[in-house]
């Protein structure tokens, strides 16, 4: 025979909730990093963070031209890291938005973050308006999406 406080013991026990299972890097998260990166002019690291030509060919209804995609992003990763490298210093990144959009005649389903990242000149003075970059989930990932 149980005592009251085995049974109430057991009791708790069984009525727990299972601890919560680990979150995946969030669009923020992400983004920080892209950013870091990109400041650090190391493209090859922001580029790991990106969805590619292909990615971008499975998101959409119509046949776009990975190797066009793959060439724009390189282009604006470049033209990114260029630009950073000129003094601006990163603050943060924050979500503005978090849209999911139903598959439409355009693209698959999509479950996009909007994000903005806030950049201040060597002065301290920051910058009139925030760089606004698209991040894509794709799997427990986020992607960003050059748009």
């Amino acid at each position: 025979m149980l005592s009251i406080g085995w049974a109430l013991g057991l009791s708790l026990l069984l009525a727990s909730p299972p601890p919560p299972p680990e979150d995946p890097v969030s669009a923020r998260q992400t983004a920080t990093r892209f950013i870091q990166a990109l400041t650090a002019a190391d493209v090859v690291r922001a580029r790991s963070m990106c969805l590619d030509g292909a990615g971008f060919k499975a998101l959409s209804r119509h046949s776009p031209d990975p190797k066009a995609y793959d060439a724009r992003l390189s282009e604006t990763l470049t033209a990114y890291a260029s630009e950073m490298r000129q003094g601006l210093v990163f603050k943060d990144a924050l979500v503005a938005d978090a849209l999911l959009m139903p598959a439409s005649d355009k693209h698959q389903g999509l479950v996009l973050a909007v994000v903005h990242a806030q950049f201040f000149l060597p002065d301290g003075k920051p910058l009139e308006s925030p760089l606004v970059l698209t991040f894509v989930r794709q799997g427990s990932e986020w992607r960003f999406l050059l748009r």
